[in-house]
């Protein structure tokens, strides 16, 4: 059974690295979506994306397939998937808070 403090601690851990305040709120946005496609789909959240590859999108904000391809749990299988969804959540995060 997994310790749900332990779990806890490794996510406060990854928010706190972010470079940007203005990127814990991408992360939520991306854990927000990840929530809603795991629901849809009836597993739990890290099936989707573990919490590393989340922090490695609010890192590289990746705008095209190809510059998802290479983090980290992002397999062929789950860039076909799922990466229209979070680079749609990350394009929409770019534009109202970044500009562009």
């Amino acid at each position: 059974r997994v310790d749900p403090g332990k779990e806890e601690k490794k996510r406060v851990r990854e928010q706190s690295s972010f470079s940007e305040p203005s990127d814990r709120k991408l992360w939520e946005a991306l854990r927000a979506r990840r929530r809603q496609l795991a629901d849809e789909q009836n597993v739990p959240p890290y099936v989707i994306f573990h919490d590393s590859t989340l922090v490695e999108m609010v890192d590289y904000k990746p705008q095209t397939r190809e510059e998802m391809r290479p983090l980290t749990g992002v397999g062929e299988r789950k860039l076909e998937k799922y990466a229209d969804e979070f680079i749609g959540v990350i394009k929409e995060f770019m534009v109202e808070n970044i500009g562009f």
